[in-house]
This record gives C-alpha cells, sequence and structure tokens, in this order.
C-alpha cells in the first residue's frame, strides 16, 4: 500500500469517525407532546404549572394545560412563524397568544457529557387583540434541560425556562413584571450516525478496488 492510499484511507476513517461524534450531538428539531406522555415521564418539573406548556404568574395566574397534544416540531437552525409549530393558546378571553422562532433561529447539541443545550434566544409571541410581539427567551439561569435515550437517532426531551417581562418586552405595561413559564417535551431528532459512516465506508470501498490487480 503505497503512501498516498494509506493516506486516503487515514482521511477517510477520520472523517467518518469526527463527523459521526460530531454531527449525531446537533439536534435537528424537536417535537411538542402532551406532558409526561412522550418524554417517558421526564415531564415532572415543579415548574409546569398546570401541567401544561405554558403558564403567567402576574396579577391573574394563568395556565395552558395540553390535553393529548401532538403538536408540530420546532426547527433548529430555521425561524419559523405563528402556527409553524404549535396553534397558539387562549390567554385571556380574546387574547390569543401564538409561539414563534421568528426572532431568531433556535439552536441545540448534545454535549460529551449528554446534556441537552439550548439557544433559545429568539422565542417570542404574538398576541392578537393588537397587543404584539413579546420576546420571552430563557432568562440568565433559568433553563433547565433533560434528556434520555430513545434510539440512535432521537432522544427524549424536557426543557424549562421563565422570563419576567420587563418594559422593554412590553411597551404598554400591561404585561410588566409578570412571569413567563414554559414547559416544553417530546422527541428531540439528531442525525442518525449510520449514515456518516456511509461516505467513510464508500471512500474505502473505492480505494481498495483501486489496489487490485487485474487476472
Amino acid at each position: 500500500m503505497n503512501r498516498i492510499t494509506r493516506g486516503l484511507i487515514s482521511l477517510a476513517f477520520g472523517c467518518g469517525m469526527a463527523s459521526s461524534l460530531a454531527q449525531a450531538s446537533v439536534i435537528q428539531s424537536m417535537t411538542i407532546e402532551e406532558i409526561g406522555v412522550a418524554s417517558g415521564g421526564l415531564g415532572t418539573s415543579a415548574a409546569s404549572l398546570g401541567g401544561g406548556q405554558f403558564s403567567f404568574l402576574g396579577s391573574v395566574p394563568f395556565s395552558f394545560t395540553s390535553s393529548g397534544s401532538a403538536d408540530g416540531a420546532i426547527l433548529m437552525g430555521a425561524s419559523q412563524g405563528d402556527g409553524a409549530f404549535t396553534p397558539g393558546f387562549l390567554f385571556f378571553p380574546g387574547i390569543v397568544i401564538s409561539p414563534n422562532t421568528q426572532a431568531g433561529a433556535p439552536s441545540g447539541v448534545v454535549d460529551a457529557g449528554g446534556n441537552l443545550v439550548l439557544n433559545l434566544s429568539g422565542w417570542g409571541v404574538n398576541a392578537s387583540s393588537g397587543l404584539g410581539y413579546f420576546p420571552v427567551p430563557p432568562d440568565i439561569g433559568t433553563l433547565i434541560t433533560s434528556l434520555k435515550f430513545r434510539d440512535a437517532a432521537s432522544y427524549y426531551y424536557t426543557a424549562d425556562w421563565s422570563h419576567q417581562l420587563t418594559a422593554n418586552d412590553d411597551p404598554s405595561g400591561v404585561f410588566v413584571g409578570g412571569t413567563a413559564i414554559w414547559h416544553l417535551e417530546g422527541v428531540a431528532v439528531v442525525p442518525e450516525p449510520g449514515t456518516v459512516w456511509l461516505v467513510g465506508a464508500a471512500l474505502v470501498a473505492l480505494l481498495g478496488a483501486r489496489r487490485r490487480k487485474p487476472l
């Protein structure tokens, strides 16, 4: 085996290993499911008031409780508008809030320790009745996540966080000082490692074919 061939095989093997490890940790999407069901019982956080996806602590406490819900998927690396991954919640009579990521695409990885690390800085809601847009990303130190292995391409996850609304969030002052509390759970999807290995295996096979001598 000459030096070039050995080098190419090593490169193919190394790329396969590195790509597999790196890409397998990147979250592609996260579904939103009924509390405690899709996550395999992980959805037990005390932060989820009333067992729902969204709660608000203010002059009038409020909680949306999911019931058999199976909403769409939050896409990592893509901004999504109203109705893309959940139909929204009836907040007060006549006011519907619609979660979205129009202010910035979310991202997420599973780190070397098996922890889910999320960037939800673009999380927000549009409120009907002319109330407008409210940014409600996780306040510093409030985001808590958990993971449970499901299969080679997915995990059960939960994500809890809170955001206290300021005058910058709500110029009208109606909800200033109130705290939005979020609880999400479902299935987090990652690229299947085997698909990456196919590329490296194909390169190795081609190099092996080059080395065969004709009869």
